[in-house]
């Protein structure tokens, strides 16, 4: 079963709230993508016809999937609001598989994603594997601040500009500040610091120094971590360590075969 989970429209009155919008497609995508039996277009090709407004047939057929995930969120920060509308599109005929409108406090936004997640695995007849129920059970959960906090680092580090990524190091860091045990704001910002040097704005040396330790820490707990695995191919680039890549990218691919990054990684 192939999908992609193209960017939900913000529609909420502030335009800046685009971050979340954003945030909360990459982070239903990546609850797909754990799914053994389903392969999911990555985020890099989804966010490509982000306000676009293409024929969802011909997208599919773009991104060479048989259905299309889309949605909007409207947040209501006064009120601690939430509402959000997903539809699932079957691309062979335009016609709608499923379609869900939620409207609810702030608080629930992690079982919101899960239960979208489900909720497509179910009209793709999809069944949950006990890996699977594991995997998206495993969802890092945090408080809203922590949370929004890594939203919005999230959408600095994907633009990929010097300015942006250092903005992303300062707001992950202040996400680990409020939860020092949440696994996604350490990665990201693993992410953005090895990003840095990637570009030149940083020595290889300064972002290793910043990345490996909290990589290691991550792997000491769960060493099943593809995306630690992945970060720690990238600093074993920055080290000139090809051997030691080539085993991080291998062990990652082991414990995700279809983790987007690593094959991305291996294929370079």
């Amino acid at each position: 079963h192939s999908i992609a989970v193209l960017p939900f429209v913000n529609m909420s009155e502030d335009s800046s709230n685009e971050y979340f919008s954003d945030g909360l497609t990459e982070e239903v995508l990546n609850i797909l993508a754990k799914i053994k039996e389903m392969r999911v277009a990555g985020r890099t090709s989804s966010f490509a016809f982000k306000g676009k407004d293409d024929d969802l047939r011909t997208i599919g057929e773009k991104l060479n999937v048989q259905s299309i995930l889309e949605g909007s969120v409207r947040k209501d920060e006064a009120r601690n609001r939430v509402r959000i509308t997903a539809q699932l599109v079957n691309v062979e005929d335009g016609y709608h598989l499923w379609s869900e409108t939620y409207d609810r406090d702030l608080d629930d936004i992690f079982a919101i994603q899960e239960e979208i997640a489900r909720k497509v695995a179910d009209a793709l007849k999809v069944t949950l594997l006990g890996e699977d129920e594991a995997r998206i059970a495993a969802q890092a959960v945090t408080d809203l601040s922590a949370y929004d906090l890594y939203l919005r680092g999230l959408h600095q580090v994907n633009r990929k500009a010097y300015a942006s990524l250092n903005e992303a190091v300062v707001t992950f860091r202040q996400a680990i500040e409020q939860d020092p045990d949440y696994l996604p704001a350490k990665l990201k910002l693993a992410q953005a610091w090895l990003d840095l040097a990637f570009t030149g704005a940083v020595s290889r040396a300064e972002a290793v120094e910043n990345a490996q330790p909290m990589l290691a820490s991550i792997l000491e707990t769960d060493a099943t971590n593809a995306e630690a695995h992945v970060l720690m191919a990238r600093v074993m680039w920055a080290t000139l360590d090809d051997v030691n890549r080539e085993k991080e990218l291998k062990l990652a691919l082991d414990y995700e075969p279809r983790h987007v990054e690593a094959l991305r990684e291996t294929s370079r």
